[in-house]
């Protein structure tokens, strides 16, 4: 039996708020960018952060929400922040 697998490579924008997400989110999806909010878990002591995950126009994505004003703390493609 042939199987295809796919493979997809996480882009990720990590924002330091659910509401932030959220936002951006919303202003994304406005311009037809796909994406999601993910909780994100840190590894230490500190707190969680919320990312945003980018299925296509990863440096759209990142223009619009400069354009925006929306500040995020990082990102990613295809592993970690």
């Amino acid at each position: 039996m042939n199987r295809k697998e796919v493979i997809t490579i996480d882009k990720m924008i990590q924002l330091s708020s659910v509401t932030q997400a959220m936002r951006a989110r919303d202003i994304l999806r406005s311009y037809r960018i796909r994406c999601a909010v993910k909780r994100m878990t840190s590894k230490g002591k500190g707190p969680c952060s919320y990312g945003l995950v980018i299925y296509n126009d990863f440096e759209r994505a990142l223009e619009i929400l400069e354009d925006k004003g929306i500040n995020y703390v990082g990102r990613a493609v295809g592993g970690g922040l």
